[in-house]
């Protein structure tokens, strides 16, 4: 968990005049971050919803492998950059 943690926050040295402290401060992830994690959520859901109320296969099928490759994509995304 501390591994993830320091990619959130991190530990920054402000220097005033007169001392120099350490404080955390906290990245925020860009707009396409959250947006990616928005498809991520309706990809779950709506698989779910078409495998267990519906017989779409193919539809099943297309939005599994989207949300798979939106996860995958933000797992390395956020490994990468943060």
């Amino acid at each position: 968990m501390e591994v993830l943690w320091s990619a959130i926050s991190r530990y920054e040295t402000v220097r005033d005049s007169i001392q120099e402290a350490r404080v955390m401060v906290s990245l925020a992830y860009p707009p396409a971050w959250y947006l990616l994690w928005l498809v991520i959520a309706v990809c779950g859901v709506g698989t779910w919803f078409l495998r267990n109320f519906t017989e779409r296969v193919e539809a099943t099928r297309l939005v599994a492998f989207t949300g798979v490759t939106s996860m995958s994509a933000m797992v390395i995304w956020t490994f990468t950059q943060f």
